[in-house]
């Protein structure tokens, strides 16, 4: 819903690509992943949008009808909240050994992201 959301307003004004990353302050690649649904904005930058296109953070993620849709709330669940929601359904079918581990790699993998290394 977003992707198609972003590229309709984006369109709706008149704006390219590379005109609405200038306004964001990013590379024009970035508005093109977001709207191929390769990549999904932050919470900030997602605010950031609704902004600069003049709409709501509601409308872009799909929880407000546009045309002739209804709202749907379970669109609305942030990405951050499903991949919590995934992670748990997940641990929950791990007996305490495979929990220790994934335990154990998210500890790691938050220390390399704090540490500044991505790989």
């Amino acid at each position: 819903m977003f992707p198609d959301r972003l590229k309709e307003i984006r369109a709706a004004q008149n704006l390219t690509q590379a005109g609405l990353a200038a306004k964001l302050g990013m590379a024009r690649n970035t508005v093109a992943m977001y709207e191929s649904g390769g990549r999904e904005p932050c919470a900030a930058m997602l605010h950031k949008m609704a902004e600069v296109l003049g709409t709501t953070t509601d409308y872009l993620l799909g929880c407000t009808p546009g045309h002739d849709e209804e709202s749907s709330p379970a669109s609305c669940e942030s990405t951050d909240a499903r991949t919590a929601r995934e992670i748990m359904t997940i641990l929950d079918q791990l007996d305490e050994h495979g929990q220790s581990d994934v335990l154990q790699f998210a500890r790691f993998r938050l220390s390399q992201e704090q540490g500044g290394s991505r790989t």
